[in-house]
């Protein structure tokens, strides 16, 4: 069975197309791959149902933003050598008192 993630960005992809400034060959291409499968009573109708109901809209947002972070080029994702050796004030450990009362 294929992802239903990538499914639903291949829909979301074709109704950008259809709805963009393509030519209106390429629209009429797109809405006619939609029609396909979005029109109640064609027989690919209930997978593509299935299939678009099985992502949550949350989980489908963290998806596209996973995505966007595994494609980011190195330059972009590296951290800033000020902040290289900086850890955030949880993670130090707390400083010991040598007299315990």
């Amino acid at each position: 069975m294929p992802n239903p993630f990538h499914y639903r960005t291949h829909v979301n992809q074709l109704w950008r197309t259809v709805n963009g400034p393509k030519p209106a060959y390429i629209r009429l291409r797109a809405l006619d791959a939609l029609a396909r499968d979005l029109i109640p009573g064609r027989p690919r109708y209930a997978i593509a149902q299935q299939m678009l109901n099985a992502v949550d809209a949350y989980e489908y947002a963290r998806h596209l933003l996973r995505d966007l972070y595994d494609r980011a080029s190195p330059a972009l994702v590296e951290v800033a050598p000020a902040h290289a050796g900086a850890t955030l004030q949880e993670e130090q450990p707390p400083a010991e008192d040598d007299d315990p009362l």
